[in-house]
């Protein structure tokens, strides 16, 4: 489903978030910018913005590991980073099932994961696999969609997920069906209460949700 966007991905991205997608990213870069990590994946990485975003925020980074799940998005991913970074570096790709990640226990400092989680085929096993392959006292941050919450936010943000996104889809990208699995997947996704608890029930300390753009996006932290 995700492989037959990639094209028009990111314009799709701008213009449903109504531009504000890059401000969400920049927050989650900031939120990871702790303790100089060294060894960073970012996990559903699309693209590649965020993986992007974190090479040029932390100069330290020893590692960067890009994973997706869909290979075309790794490829998409793979062409900005060498456009980018056309000397060869710190950064890799990665191909990878986040429940079943490719990667040692305790293996990185941070892990960055940007509208993904609501995605995962089973959420308490990918967020085990975040857990497993973070460093003890290592961060995890996370962005995503939550279902809106007040009266006069549900007035509004409802009618527009249930429209805008598959309507633009189909125009932008031929991806009708795509872009109504999002606006159902919003919708049915965990209140912010719930996806705390189950950072916690994952094995993650002091998590944390920060409401984002009138709490359309929440940006959620915890650590190893």
């Amino acid at each position: 489903m995700f492989g037959g966007i990639v094209e028009r991905y990111d314009l799709l991205n701008r213009l449903l978030s109504l531009g504000r997608d890059s401000y969400w990213r920049r927050e989650l870069t900031r939120a990871l910018q702790v303790d100089e990590p060294r060894q960073a994946l970012d996990l559903c990485c699309g693209t590649g913005d965020v993986a992007l975003s974190l090479l040029k925020s932390l100069p330290g980074l020893e590692r960067l590991v890009a994973a997706d799940f869909v290979l075309p998005m790794c490829a998409a991913a793979a062409g900005k980073l060498r456009a980018r970074y056309p000397e060869p570096g710190v950064s890799s790709l990665a191909c990878a099932d986040a429940l079943r990640l490719p990667f040692g226990t305790e293996t990185f400092d941070i892990v960055s994961v940007a509208f993904g989680v609501r995605n995962f085929e089973n959420l308490e096993r990918g967020l085990a696999e975040i857990a497993r392959v973070l460093k003890a006292d290592g961060r995890v941050g996370i962005l995503e969609f939550a279902p809106p919450e007040g009266r006069l936010l549900r007035l509004v943000y409802r009618p527009y997920l249930r429209l805008f996104p598959p309507l633009l889809g189909k125009l932008l990208a031929g991806a009708e069906g795509a872009y109504g699995y999002l606006s159902a997947s919003i919708q049915s996704f965990l209140r912010p209460s719930s996806m705390l608890a189950a950072l916690e029930k994952a094995g993650f300390h002091d998590p944390h949700a920060r409401k984002l753009t009138l709490g359309v996006t929440y940006l959620y932290t915890a650590s190893r």
